[in-house]
């Protein structure tokens, strides 16, 4: 079997590599620009960090070469000696860096959750809360040691008397909320990938056995059709190998009768011998509800996926076994011979879903708990930064009100990615609740409205309102309404160039409620509009452009359209604009 691990920490190793040469000329960019911008003001010195990147470049240069090797040669002791190294030296690296742009003052500590988020990857749990732990120490003895002098400090500009340096509440103040950062990156980080790598090795062992067997056992079942002569001989061969299967199997014969099933049927879906020969319907293609005479327990079915142009879709059937609950994905073929010349019946083959569902769940709550726990701290560091801009904790210069303005703003983007999650947990637990009364669309629209009117005058936008004489009232939950909007607009905004046109549409429809947004934006791929609906999903063409975004807005405002009975529609032609539109039935 082919160790996973193994190869993803080769492929990780070698793109940390490569990554690191771009964050390096990154890194000397913006040193460059800040010297040239603010010469007079800036304290480092340019030769100081040409030196620092040439050191850098020399171990990545080694990284990457050691890299190679422990590529050729598989071994896990190499491959795990420069995972640590690499994880090392980049923490050091960074601190060195902190130090020489200012320390406390400096912005550095921003780059610490690369190697956090590395070190989850390569190393696991462990490894994570290790790296957030040292570099969490670094950054602390630094700052320390440079307020007792026994580092000297290096100002990022000439003024040294900035609150961060002079004051070592506000500086610890400061690095525990780093602090509490990293722990959390770490611990988010090293449990994603956790989860993850459990569940791709074990989907990849099952479906390399189900595969396994699936064809073992069509090859058997061929060869058994085939010889009449030998028939009791083939079936006591198949049914050999059917009977370790864990999961359930049925087979019907060409004329649509049960002609076998393995112990696992047997027992868990109640069937017996007496079923054997049973003709059964061939109503929507062999759907297993056409079982549900046959079944002793309690199941549900419900179409999972359509398989493109598959002759028979594929099931969801859920069996209810007392205090318990199997899922079950349901595969339906049809078995031929080699030529495929002549039918020989059908095969019903189950595979368990229960772990993978559970797993789902896991995830969804741990989402959910993530996402709570985040909120508390990330509201704390924006009081923090406010206070802090708005000259409570002293008076503080243009250069860092806007620097900490970055700050405030970055931490406002994560608090609604924050707040998204929280909203697609609810959504997936059911716990998104609605209350709907008669409500006025123009109030959602005016509140809309107010809360993109800083948007739209940055970027020049020309919005445009369209409304029908009379519009009724409509049945709505306004808060659920006014997020959906707030969703479409943003996004209509956000994805428009300066100076373009923004349309809004309201109109009754014979007896719906219309609505229309429009923009003349970069538009969306024709490829990727079927997935446009779905969590976490961003179009390529956006991706590309580097704009902000979670891939959560559209799911959220999809679900709200689908709760109030409405239908939403997508109108797009990559670089012309999009038009999204739905219907509300009044």
């Amino acid at each position: 079997m082919i160790n996973l691990a193994l190869e993803r920490n080769i492929r990780t190793n070698k793109f940390y590599t490569t990554v690191r040469w771009y964050y390096m000329f990154g890194i000397l960019l913006i040193g460059i620009l800040t010297k040239t911008i603010a010469e007079s003001n800036v304290h480092f010195s340019i030769w100081a960090m040409l030196a620092l990147i040439l050191i850098t470049a020399c171990f990545n240069l080694f990284f990457f070469l050691l890299a190679k090797r422990s590529e050729q040669s598989k071994s896990e002791e190499l491959i795990r000696l420069l995972s640590v190294s690499q994880i090392a030296f980049e923490v050091a690296m960074f601190t060195v860096i902190m130090h020489f742009s200012g320390g406390i003052e400096s912005v550095a500590p921003v780059f610490y959750f690369l190697p956090i988020v590395a070190a989850s990857l390569l190393l696991g749990a462990r490894g994570a809360f290790v790296t957030a732990f040292f570099s969490t120490l670094l950054i602390n003895i630094l700052v320390i040691g440079e307020y007792y002098g026994a580092i000297p400090h290096i100002s990022r500009y000439l003024n040294n008397d900035t609150i961060e340096f002079t004051n070592l509440s506000i500086a610890l103040s400061k690095t525990i909320s780093i602090s509490i950062y990293y722990v959390i990156v770490g611990w988010f980080a090293s449990y994603s990938t956790d989860i993850i790598f459990r569940r791709e090795k074990m989907l990849e062992e099952k479906t390399e056995q189900m595969d396994d067997q699936t064809r073992m056992l069509i090859r058997r079942d061929m060869k058994l059709l085939e010889a009449n002569e030998s028939l009791l001989l083939e079936k006591n061969k198949v049914s050999s190998i059917i009977s370790n299967f864990t999961d359930p199997i049925i087979l019907l014969n060409s004329q649509s009768r049960i002609s076998f099933f393995n112990p696992s049927a047997e027992n868990i879906l109640g069937l017996d011998r007496s079923v054997i020969n049973q003709i059964i319907a061939q109503k929507n293609s062999f759907s297993f509800d056409n079982f549900r005479s046959l079944i002793k327990f309690d199941f549900e079915v419900k179409p999972m996926e359509e398989g493109g142009k598959a002759v028979f879709p594929i099931e969801e059937v859920s069996i209810k076994l007392g205090h318990e609950e199997k899922i079950y994905k349901v595969i339906t073929a049809e078995v031929f011979n080699e030529e495929r010349t002549a039918n020989y019946g059908y095969i019903k083959i189950f595979y368990d879903l229960t772990r993978e569902r559970t797993i789902d769940r896991l995830k969804s709550e741990f989402i959910s708990i993530a996402a709570h726990q985040l909120r508390t701290p990330l509201t704390s560091i924006k009081w923090v930064i406010k206070m802090a801009m708005d000259g409570d904790a002293g008076t503080v210069t243009d250069e860092q009100k806007e620097l900490l303005r970055k700050g405030y703003v970055s931490n406002e983007r994560v608090i609604k990615l924050v707040n998204d999650l929280l909203n697609v947990s609810r959504i997936e637990e059911g716990r998104f609740g609605y209350t709907f009364q008669k409500i006025d669309f123009q109030d959602v629209l005016n509140t809309v409205i107010e809360n993109v009117e800083g948007e739209v005058a940055k970027k020049h936008i020309q919005l445009i309102i369209n409304k029908s004489a009379q519009v009724p009232n409509i049945n709505i939950d306004k808060i659920k309404m006014v997020m959906a909007m707030q969703n479409l607009l943003d996004n209509a905004i956000k994805y428009s160039p300066e100076n373009a046109k923004v349309e809004i549409t309201i109109e009754q429809a014979d007896k719906f409620f219309k609505v229309r947004v429009k923009d003349n934006g970069m538009g969306i791929p024709a490829k990727d509009r079927d997935k446009l609906f779905t969590k976490f999903f961003r179009a390529g063409n956006v991706a590309q452009g580097q704009i902000d975004g979670t891939g959560l807005g559209l799911f959220i405002v999809k679900n709200i359209i689908d709760r109030h009975g409405g239908v939403i529609n997508v109108k797009s032609e990559e670089g012309v604009g999009t038009e999204i539109s739905f219907l509300l039935p009044l």
